[in-house]
């Protein structure tokens, strides 16, 4: 089996680390940067879902780890995007040999992977933690496309490395989305939406980006 760093090279632009941060339940060790209450993304996700906006996200695992699983819920709602993650048995970022993991959506129609924020995980063993984290990301470009949520472990970085491999733990891709040209995609930290589409789903990848061979994801999480 090929390794999983040859396979995913993705193409990055030099901008600086996104704004946004999950907000964490109180019962997480680990919180960043709250949002105004008024924004809760817990509370918009959730009336999103009650209203039959929101669609859920299935993760497969990669070969990065066998135990890993997560359950998501994505609502796009012009260039706002709610997400809520609830992700279990995950393995400390440390064991990778970074402090973080970073959680990106897929926008197809611009071929970009833009930063959504860090995934903070809370220890429930030596070696294992959780997280149950809500994001409400509002850079997206006004037709954006819903592709699919990657969460990748992480260095943190002010400077992307250009052709620097993104290493994803899970990933989950609506049904109609390619694998490889969502890996392929180029990689957004922060910085303004793309002004105008990259080369669309059926096209030949964008000129300049590395072309990949996707991961094998394993089995896919209920």
């Amino acid at each position: 089996m090929l390794t999983l760093l040859a396979l995913l090279l993705s193409a990055t632009t030099g901008e600086t680390l996104a704004q946004d941060r999950p907000i964490v339940r109180p019962a997480s060790a680990t919180t960043t940067a709250s949002l105004p209450a008024s924004a809760d993304p817990f509370v918009a996700i959730e009336s999103e879902a009650d209203a039959g906006r929101a669609q859920k996200v299935s993760f497969e695992r990669t070969e990065l780890d066998a135990k890993a699983s997560a359950k998501g819920e994505a609502s796009l709602r012009g260039q706002t995007l709610l997400v809520r993650m609830r992700a279990k048995n995950m393995p400390l970022p440390t064991s990778f040999g970074v402090p973080r993991y970073a959680l990106w959506v897929y926008v197809p129609n611009y071929q970009v992977k833009m930063y959504i924020g860090d995934l903070p995980i809370t220890r429930t063993s030596k070696d294992r933690g959780s997280s149950d984290s809500a994001y409400r990301f509002t850079n997206l470009p006004a037709d954006a496309e819903f592709g699919g949520l990657m969460l990748t472990a992480e260095p943190v970085r002010f400077t992307p490395i250009v052709n620097e491999a993104l290493r994803p733990l899970l990933i989950g891709l609506t049904s109609k989305e390619s694998l490889a040209q969502a890996v392929a995609a180029t990689t957004i930290y922060a910085g303004p939406p793309p002004t105008s589409p990259g080369e669309r789903r059926d096209a030949q990848p964008v000129p300049g980006t590395p072309t990949t061979t996707a991961p094998s994801p394993t089995d896919r999480q209920p």
